[in-house]
């Protein structure tokens, strides 16, 4: 990650972080299919000062408690019995961006802070 992020300061010279997201993940994959993956992101944190990288991980929760993020990667459909279980627990697909909620929580705190 860290060549990735020097190799992007090399090609844009003025690139700055000006966001961290961090998070703890647990992931699966398949038993008989290596091609299902699940991953589940928990305790889910962002910041927008102290941005370097080895500065720790803390930050303001992106999430409810208790909320979760899990992601079902899997070519084409799901298999039949992946479907079943989520139609079980009234599981359904939504799209949705770390970045992009901790960007709006940012412009909502940064307004009552403008305000205040």
């Amino acid at each position: 990650m860290k060549a990735e992020v020097e190799a992007l300061q090399e090609r844009y010279l003025d690139l700055k972080p000006k966001m961290v997201i961090g998070y703890d993940r647990y992931s699966m994959k398949g038993l008989e299919d290596k091609k299902v993956r699940v991953t589940v992101d928990s305790n889910i944190r962002y910041r927008d000062y102290d941005v370097e990288l080895t500065s720790g991980r803390y930050g303001w929760p992106l999430l409810e408690d208790g909320k979760v993020i899990m992601e079902i990667k899997v070519p084409g459909q799901y298999p039949q019995w992946m479907a079943d279980i989520l139609n079980k627990f009234g599981l359904i697909d939504q799209s949705f961006s770390k970045y992009g909620k901790a960007y709006l929580q940012t412009r909502e705190r940064l307004s009552h802070t403008v305000k205040s």
